[in-house]
């Protein structure tokens, strides 16, 4: 009987629960890989500040375009990895529609 016939063990709910973390964590991480350097450009060259900070105003939105093919990459590999990173990227647009939320309400009677 070869290694490929048959089902595979079930992982323990403590490995998938750490894989999902793992996910959450790379998301998180991703934000700091990408969003950091833009910003450290952004703060010498004046035509890459308003890029920086249109990626931190629209980070719910700019994540799409580096966290969705990194959740699929995963997928092949760990599915509770993508699922985590997914679980990431729904945390930080909740997150931030919150902090929008927030500002436009506090900022609503100024004029």
């Amino acid at each position: 009987m070869s290694g490929f016939e048959g089902e595979r063990p079930r992982p323990s709910a403590a490995a998938v629960f750490l894989q999902l973390g793992l996910g959450v964590f790379l998301t998180f991480a991703l934000h700091v890989v990408i969003g950091g350097p833009l910003w450290m450009v952004g703060s010498v060259f004046s035509p890459v500040e308003s890029l920086a900070g249109a990626w931190l105003m629209g980070l719910s939105v700019a994540q799409l375009l580096y966290v969705v093919p990194v959740a699929i990459a995963m997928a092949f590999v760990r599915r509770p990895i993508a699922l985590g990173m997914l679980i990431g990227a729904a945390i930080t647009f909740l997150l931030q529609s919150a902090c929008y939320g927030l500002a436009f309400f506090l900022l609503k009677d100024l004029h």
